[in-house]
């Protein structure tokens, strides 16, 4: 079930029509969607799910699966094509993502070329529910994680640049900490740049974090107390590994942390 939404709010957009090319088992087709909603229903291996996948191609420009793009493409062809209308109060507009095997991946909005995928999120902000999810609440926080993240990514711009920064400072100090390990450089004075970035940006991606929890809690505890007929209630929070009062204190703590853990980290290599 694919609910679009607003992630911390309502918003008035839907898909209206949405266009496939050579798009897993779909050689071709256009559907065309109603703003109340669709409830799409087939037999097994029809393509029900791959509908789903094409519009979150749509919202994030990559496979809810994690699949290669040239993995989504259908049996002998070396591209694929997902267009969609998305129409609300504000007007309508058009996202085109192509895929081709030897000029790549690109995304158009109104037949202009993005210069980046990522400038695609948040255009046509998604939630994609599937059965699969049920394990977020049993497995691993990595899980959890990775959802929010995508809530707050087409919510906020500037979540979805710390969430980038933060990857890449981690990325380039794990190298660093491989470097280290393998030829035993001096630690200190080499990682303390990459400690503080990696706080300021940390930080403030927990904090974000942590009040889209409490903002989507309220809606959680309702839900779930009307589907109990109110016998059972329910909460969500957000556990920090990085224990703080407040904003201030939240960069030191998590320098705090790093340094600490700087002799293990050094053994193994990786943040």
């Amino acid at each position: 079930m694919l609910f679009m939404a607003h992630c911390l709010s309502l918003i008035t957009m839907f898909l209206s029509i949405l266009e496939l090319h050579h798009f897993r088992n779909y050689r071709g087709g256009r559907l065309v969607f109603a703003p109340k909603g669709a409830l799409i229903r087939g037999g097994n291996a029809q393509g029900k799910s791959n509908l789903l996948e094409a519009i979150y191609f749509l919202s994030l420009g990559k496979s809810s699966r994690g699949a290669a793009d040239a993995d989504v493409a259908s049996y002998e062809e070396q591209g694929f094509g997902v267009r969609g209308e998305v129409s609300g109060a504000g007007g309508s507009f058009a996202i085109f993502v192509e895929y081709d095997a030897a000029l790549g991946k690109r995304i158009y909005i109104d037949g202009q070329v993005l210069p980046r995928v990522s400038e695609l999120i948040g255009r046509f902000p998604s939630v994609l529910f599937s059965p699969e999810n049920v394990d977020l609440i049993l497995r691993f926080p990595v899980g959890r994680r990775r959802i929010l993240d995508a809530l707050l990514a087409q919510e906020s711009r500037e979540y979805l640049a710390d969430l980038f920064r933060y990857r890449r400072v981690l990325t380039q100090r794990n190298r660093l900490l491989k470097r280290i390990t393998q030829a035993g450089v001096q630690a200190d004075r080499l990682l303390h740049p990459w400690d503080e970035e990696l706080a300021v940006c940390g930080a403030r991606i927990v904090r974000k974090r942590m009040a889209a929890v409490g903002e989507l809690e309220q809606s959680f505890v309702r839900f779930y107390r009307d589907l109990t007929s109110g016998v059972e209630e329910a909460s969500v929070t957000y556990k920090k590994t990085v224990s703080f009062e407040d904003e201030d204190g939240a960069v030191p703590r998590f320098i705090e942390m790093l340094n600490k853990k700087r002799g293990e980290e050094i053994r193994m290599g990786y943040t």
